[in-house]
């Protein structure tokens, strides 16, 4: 299929792919994670928690707190 769309994949032939996350994975020696910088509008925390799952539901009130109080911070 990728040799369809793109054409310097032309000499692809793969039969099986195999990805694994490993925890040995090498890390960065800066320990920072690198964030895209094309996005340079502000969060807002007045969105809709739309889940049943009590566990998410806590996670995404905790963003919405962090973005809040950062918002009356500046």
């Amino acid at each position: 299929m990728l040799r369809r769309h793109d054409e310097k994949c032309r000499d692809v032939r793969a039969e099986k792919v195999v990805i694994f996350n490993s925890r040995y994975a090498v890390r960065s020696e800066s320990g920072e994670a690198k964030s895209d910088p094309l996005y340079s509008e502000l969060s807002r925390a007045d969105f809709v928690i739309r889940t049943e799952d009590e566990a998410l539901r806590e996670r995404f009130e905790a963003i919405k707190k962090a973005i809040a109080g950062r918002l009356e911070r500046e």
